[in-house]
């Protein structure tokens, strides 16, 4: 049930939580039991995609924080900086940072 909500999420994130049970032909309530069932709900998942797509745009592109925060559904930056701060214990600025200090020390161990 993770894996099919995961990706109905990941196709559109402003999906809701009334949305996802329609698209999967499935009851509200058979969603909620069958999520429950795995330890998990439907906003976990959608804050578990939210980080992993975070993390990823912060890694691997040189998009603006304002844009990566309006992309994954904050209402603003500073929402975005609080989720993410709280999710991995290091503002987005400061992981950018050090993914840029690592892949810099992988190019010179590489060259």
């Amino acid at each position: 049930m993770r894996l099919k909500v995961r990706e109905l999420l990941y196709a559109e994130l402003g999906r809701t939580r009334e949305d996802v049970p329609g698209k999967l032909h499935m009851s509200s309530r058979t969603v909620i039991r069958r999520l429950q069932d795995e330890g998990l709900s439907f906003q976990g998942i959608k804050d578990e995609l939210r980080r992993d797509l975070a993390i990823l745009n912060l890694t691997h592109q040189d998009v603006s924080l304002a844009e990566i925060s309006y992309s994954l559904g904050f209402s603003s930056p500073a929402v975005f900086h609080r989720a993410f701060r709280h999710w991995t214990g290091m503002t987005p600025r400061g992981y950018r940072a050090v993914q840029q200090k690592l892949r810099g020390a992988n190019m010179e161990v590489e060259g």
